[in-house]
């Protein structure tokens, strides 16, 4: 009669607190301010109001997989339907497009959306639709040389367009920023 052997093998499994992993939290950013003072735009402001439409903001790179959380803007008037728009700027597509009510001038209103997935060093742009701006500039009126790097957000550059209409901007000045626009940036990866 042949012999059968049989082995049982039993394993232990441990649940050890400190073998479970870790997912890190990064931190939210926002760029806004870091861009002004890195491009010497902080240097001077000056308000406008009632003038032509115009569509402008600044486009950027994540240095890092992230996604934008909220967005916010600050305007010398008030406006009830202030367009905001994210573009993918390789494509020239609208990814997302809010509606802020501005009920008071010089405030900044900031807007929670939900988490908008954004690709590491694909360059977008956000920009705002208004005939109200702040205009950021240095006290010279020097050139900025773009990028600037403020925590992971590569700023690439400012334009506008000119009207009403949701254009991507297609002029790109180098002395100075309009608008106070900005949106909260966290790291996913």
């Amino acid at each position: 009669m042949p012999l059968v052997i049989l082995f049982i093998s039993v394993f232990a499994v441990s649940c050890d607190k400190d073998d479970d992993p870790v997912i890190p939290v990064y931190p939210q950013e926002n760029p806004i301010q870091g861009y002004l003072n890195a491009s010497g735009f902080a240097e001077e402001e000056t308000e406008s109001t009632n003038e032509a439409a115009q569509e402008f903001g600044y486009s950027f790179r994540p240095t890092v997989t992230g996604a934008i959380t909220s967005l916010a803007v600050r305007i010398p008037d008030v406006n009830n339907n202030l367009r905001v728009t994210v573009w993918d700027l390789e494509t020239g597509e609208v990814i997302k497009t809010e509606l802020f009510n501005v009920t008071s001038s010089g405030v900044v209103v900031n807007k929670t959306i939900p988490a908008l997935a954004l690709i590491k060093d694909r360059e977008y742009m956000v920009t705002m639709n208004s005939g109200d701006s702040y205009e950021h500039s240095k006290t010279n009126d020097s050139d900025a040389i773009y990028p600037f790097t403020v925590g992971n957000i590569q700023v690439t550059g400012y334009g506008y367009s000119i009207g009403a209409a949701q254009t991507l901007p297609y002029i790109f000045p180098v002395n100075y920023y309009r608008g106070d626009l900005s949106f909260t940036f966290q790291r996913t990866l």
